[in-house]
């Protein structure tokens, strides 16, 4: 596995992008399909890289991680059953372009 070089983050918003390029080259942390998502070791050496290239704990990042794909999972929401007026402008989500990785893997539904 290749891992980009990564600096330290700058800001809170640099840090979820860092992470999310992280997670991003790991597939077994986000894709239930993937081999080694089963295997909880292979996990948590995952997370605790990114923990370290990142200067957070892996728990840091876990909960970082799981609050950004439950914002992504509310913004696909938005998109598939807009409510309201039908001149409401397009929902916004700050990331996703760079999340667009795991749009087939998340459920909107699932909360």
């Amino acid at each position: 596995m290749t891992t980009k070089v990564i600096s330290a983050p700058k800001s809170p918003l640099d840090l979820e992008e860092k992470l999310i390029l992280l997670v991003q080259q790991r597939p077994s942390l986000y894709d239930k399909k993937d081999p080694a998502y089963k295997n909880r070791n292979t996990r948590a050496v995952m997370w605790e890289e990114i923990g370290k290239l990142l200067g957070k704990t892996e728990f840091d990042c876990q909960q970082l991680w799981t609050k950004l794909r439950s914002q992504f999972s509310g913004f696909l929401r938005k998109l598939r059953n807009p409510s309201g007026k039908e001149d409401k402008p397009r929902p916004f989500f700050r990331h996703e372009g760079a999340m667009r990785f795991i749009r087939d893997i998340v459920d909107p539904d699932e909360r």
